[in-house]
């Protein structure tokens, strides 16, 4: 078909071109967040004497515009003016580009349609043929037939400068700029050996790449944290301030040497590897080595959480004589069970960016044997409106050990336990909690009385 022929030109025309473009790129660190990428990489140009407009190319289209900056310029060069242009090569760029123009549709049953193209109405294309419009719907477009476009870069993302020089030279930029749909999360597997409360945990860098283009680069940080971001009629603009702090933090690891470092107030980690994804493709990277954590079982009930079910989980502190003591990125973990006897898988949970010395509590999922329910036994309406309640909460154990199960009740405002059958706590303005044994094949009961002030 003839509308073949044309396409064939464009795609040799832009491998040709990518390939020039490419021999110019230098060296490209890339600091990952978990939803944006901070990318510096030096580029050489050539420029002439006066004022002139100079294009780079082989920036993602999801650049942010506002975001890019140039440094490490020589003092007789001045920028007067820059602009990044997202636009990448796609049918549907290429056919604004025929508006006015005649154009051939191949239909899907073989006929052809000609006419003046006058551009897309929802979901069909638009042409004129002797005065008379004709509306094409896109389903039924097997194929169009236009004029090679004579210039393929007008379609790629380019990042155009302008510059003045007082002479002709070779000179070299450092670009710094943020990508969005890069991103990247922590991906645990831990194997929990329960006669020994071991907990052997392997850890990934779980890398996204959504940004428009491959992503090549020697040097990898990975950032825990969430830098701020300000929302612009509704889409999201990044504070032009945030690459010169990101720069700094990212010298100070270089200078450092050190896998895991502090990064201005986030914890940024530095991967032993050469990172090459694809666009649209995600890659896992080792985060850390094999750590075997000790780690404790807990069971929890909640009647205003878990559907009001008993919970089963792990927990371990974060710390060097636990096994771990080291700043945990949040991710996604996943939780098996091998004790030379079977092999089962537990659950999943997520856990949360982890400072040194705090607990790590990974939910694991619904007790069988254990179950909860509260019920209220008394009420009393006080004068101003105050009140006082009963409650009685049963935990019942059908298993054949005895389990340590924690109670935690939740409440809002004011208030006071007058009293109660068991100890408690009352761990903050919200939180009252109590830790039972239940034994096997058993129940216990605990009955306390609150008083709600308002």
């Amino acid at each position: 078909m003839k509308n073949l022929k044309s396409y064939i030109p464009v795609i040799f025309y832009i491998l040709l071109s990518t390939q020039n473009l490419m021999a110019f790129q230098g060296q490209k660190k890339v600091v990952i967040y978990n939803k944006l990428a901070y990318i510096i990489e030096k580029r050489e140009l050539i420029v002439e004497n006066g004022k002139r407009d100079y294009e780079i190319h082989g920036l993602p289209a999801s650049t942010i515009p506002n975001s890019i900056y140039i440094e490490n310029m020589d003092e007789d060069l001045t920028i007067l003016k820059q602009e990044f242009n997202q636009e990448v090569f796609n049918w549907g760029n290429i056919l604004r580009g025929q508006l006015g123009k005649d154009i051939e549709f191949i239909l899907n049953d073989g006929s052809i349609l000609n006419g003046e193209y006058f551009g897309q109405s929802g979901n069909a294309y638009i042409i004129r043929n002797n005065d008379l419009f004709t509306s094409i719907t896109k389903d039924k477009v097997a194929a169009f037939d236009i004029p090679a476009p004579g210039r393929i870069e007008a379609f790629l993302p380019v990042f155009k400068i302008g510059i003045e020089s007082i002479k002709r030279k070779n000179t070299a930029i450092t670009l710094n700029y943020l990508v969005n749909n890069v991103s990247w999360n922590g991906l645990y597997t831990g194997v929990y050996k329960k006669d020994n409360g071991k907990l052997e945990l392997r850890s990934w860098a779980n890398i996204i790449n959504r940004a428009g283009s491959d992503l090549v680069c020697e040097d990898i940080f990975l950032i825990a944290g969430d830098p701020s971001t300000i929302s612009v009629r509704g889409r999201m603009r990044r504070d032009m301030n945030a690459p010169l702090a990101l720069k700094a933090a990212v010298d100070e690891s270089f200078q450092a040497g050190a896998e895991i470092n502090e990064a201005g107030i986030y914890h940024s980690y530095k991967l032993n590897s050469r990172l090459n994804i694809e666009n649209n493709k995600t890659q896992q990277i080792m985060l850390f080595d094999k750590k075997t954590i000790d780690v404790e079982q807990e069971y929890v009930y909640s009647a205003q959480e878990n559907n009001g079910k008993v919970i089963s989980g792990l927990r371990f502190k974060n710390d060097k004589d636990t096994g771990f003591g080291e700043p945990i990125p949040a991710g996604f973990i996943r939780l098996f069970e091998k004790d030379g006897e079977r092999d089962i898988y537990l659950g999943e949970d997520i856990i949360r960016n982890t400072p040194v010395d705090r607990d790590v509590f990974v939910k694991i999922g619904t007790a069988f044997d254990l179950t909860g329910e509260k019920i209220q036994t008394d009420f009393k309406e006080l004068r101003y409106g105050n009140r006082e309640m009963s409650y009685k909460i049963t935990l019942t154990n059908a298993g054949k050990d005895t389990r340590s199960v924690i109670v935690k009740e939740i409440y809002s405002g004011q208030w006071e336990v007058l009293s109660s059958s068991h100890n408690y706590k009352k761990l903050s303005t919200r939180l009252l909690q109590f830790v039972v044994d239940v034994p096997k094949e058993g129940k216990t009961e605990i009955e306390y009385r609150v008083r709600l002030i308002f």
